[in-house]
């Protein structure tokens, strides 16, 4: 092979240059890319990381809808446990309250028989003096008379 000559080492030379610059380019390029590569890298591992707190907030949150469905199924339970139990007292209270009425209507109802049968007792009293009193004046009378007979006799 024959020697080189100047212009061509020259020409060599400048194309080892662009090559070098190329190979320095191509290095920061891949510097380049290797953060970018590290940035992903810690970009899908927030995301991961935030994809688990999610997961992890829905799940509490499925449990806490759980824990109020709980709470309203109990607190209806309640509910109607506490209405039927009203029901009851309330029916309680008006039976006795239709006993009491009841047990008041046959005392008023024996108060007022006890009252005319009393009025009655009255009317019967009065009716008996009253032929006493008749009783009475008749012999008075019949006493004057037997009286007016015995001074005239005497007279």
């Amino acid at each position: 092979m024959a020697k080189p000559t100047l212009s061509e080492t020259q020409a060599a030379l400048a194309k080892l240059g662009v090559f070098a610059r190329a190979i320095a380019d191509a290095d920061a390029i891949v510097a380049g890319l290797a953060g970018h590569e590290q940035n992903a890298k810690e970009l899908k591992a927030a995301a991961d990381a935030a994809r688990k707190d999610k997961e992890a907030a829905e799940a509490e949150l499925s449990e806490i809808k759980a824990s109020i469905a709980a709470a309203k199924a109990e607190g209806k339970k309640l509910a109607e446990a506490a209405k039927a139990k009203a029901e009851s007292v309330v029916k309680a209270a008006e039976e006795k309250a239709a006993a009491l009425v009841a047990d008041a209507e046959a005392k008023a109802g024996k108060a007022a028989a006890d009252a005319a049968s009393a009025l009655q007792a009255a009317i019967d009293a009065d009716a008996k003096r009253a032929a006493a009193a008749a009783e009475l004046a008749d012999l008075e009378k019949r006493t004057e008379t037997t009286k007016a007979k015995l001074r005239a006799l005497v007279a």
